[in-house]
């Protein structure tokens, strides 16, 4: 727990009992607290969630609601050994996922940092669609568990979309429907096959 709550000492976050009470799977999902201003870095100092965190934590719930499926990835990585973090872009990008490549071709589980901004509804730089911003960290959640389960392959299908990318349309494509937005076929200027959408 020493990352989750880096702002207390063993024995504040261990109950007095830092020993007997620790993580010892590093089971969590954590999210950086990106404090944004004087009152979140009070509340950072202070042990407190800062807005993107109460923020965050919230798309994550409604992510369990919305679909069994997204629910069952969240609790997953939460439950993982690897460690994932979820933190705000750098000004000027875009949701995206960070993990180790090399790990991928050796197929070795390992946690990940998603990049989320709960923020922006637009998918990237150049669209022009807009969305939801939790179906964003539906997608990206979807590559942190790829990565977690070793699944994430650099495989592509013939007009050169990754796998991974279409497991995470398709993840995301849960949400759009629920929430009614439209399904999304195609990655950047590439449709996905039929045949793989779900």
């Amino acid at each position: 727990f020493a990352e989750k709550y880096y702002s207390m000492s063993p024995y504040q976050y261990g109950a007095n009992s830092p020993v007997g009470n620790i993580d010892v799977n590093g089971d969590s999902i954590i999210i950086k607290p990106n404090a944004n201003g004087i009152i979140d870095q009070i509340k950072v100092l202070f042990g407190y969630d800062t807005k993107f965190q109460k923020d965050v934590k919230a798309d994550l719930f409604q992510l369990k609601q919305d679909d069994k499926k997204v629910a069952d990835i969240i609790g997953k990585l939460e439950e993982s050994k690897n460690i994932h973090y979820i933190t705000m872009p750098k000004k000027g990008e875009y949701n995206s996922t960070g993990f180790n490549a090399d790990k991928v071709k050796k197929n070795i589980s390992q946690g990940s940092e998603i990049y989320y901004n709960p923020y922006n509804r637009r998918r990237g730089r150049n669209d022009s669609d807009m969305r939801t911003p939790r179906i964003g960290l539906a997608h990206e959640l979807q590559h942190s568990f790829d990565v977690d389960k070793k699944v994430a392959t650099y495989e592509r299908t013939k007009n050169g979309i990754l796998l991974m990318d279409i497991r995470a349309i398709n993840t995301e494509n849960r949400i759009r429907k629920v929430i009614g937005e439209p399904k999304r076929t195609m990655y950047g200027t590439q449709k996905v096959p039929k045949e793989l959408l779900e």
